[in-house]
């Protein structure tokens, strides 16, 4: 099963992917990227030239792709045909993500991590040097809060988890994870 997880930079997204991977039964999704490598957050991406990424594309390797803060990252055909297996599944993409439509289709649980609140958000941005993106994610963090307050059709099915303590957050994750594995069971 898949487990989308989207919200914007600074969010906690690779955090929480980070505290979840330990568990013998999730396993992560390797989305290639032009983006450069961060230390904090390798897992779940592979760094590729803006060729290789190209190439990548013009082969059809690629599930979807999108383009995000001047970086682009795609889903690999050979990744998503692992999900086969009886795993849950993380998938940490950026930006829009909920826009996209083939693996968002795929996904049993979709989860929006935010921090809770923007002056939090901010600081963990400085705090791991990327103050280049304040103003992207401020404004990502604002849509977010928008679209989720008039339940708007992009958010109706993702449930919302506020990244205040990475232990509460992950553990909430694990909840919906197995309640979500048990309505499926009985499918």
């Amino acid at each position: 099963m898949i487990c989308v997880i989207t919200g914007p930079s600074g969010s906690g997204k690779t955090s929480v992917i980070s505290s979840l991977v330990g568990d013998i039964d999730i396993q992560v999704i390797e989305v290639a990227t032009t983006r450069a490598a961060r230390d904090e957050s390798s897992i779940g991406r592979s760094h590729v030239s803006e060729e290789t990424f190209a190439s990548m594309e013009r082969e059809m390797e690629f599930v979807e792709t999108v383009e995000y803060d001047s970086s682009k990252y795609g889903i690999p055909r050979s990744t998503v045909e692992k999900v086969k297996s009886p795993f849950w599944w993380l998938l940490d993409y950026p930006g829009d993500y909920p826009r996209l439509t083939a693996t968002t289709a795929m996904a049993q649980l979709r989860l929006v991590v935010l921090a809770p609140s923007e002056k939090l958000l901010i600081k963990r941005l400085v705090t791991s040097g990327r103050t280049s993106r304040i103003d992207a994610a401020r404004e990502e963090y604002r849509e977010v809060l928008e679209e989720i307050s008039t339940a708007g059709e992009m958010y109706k099915e993702w449930h919302l988890v506020y990244t205040s303590s990475l232990v509460s957050a992950s553990r909430e994750i694990r909840k919906l994870m197995a309640s979500t594995s048990a309505i499926f069971k009985h499918r």
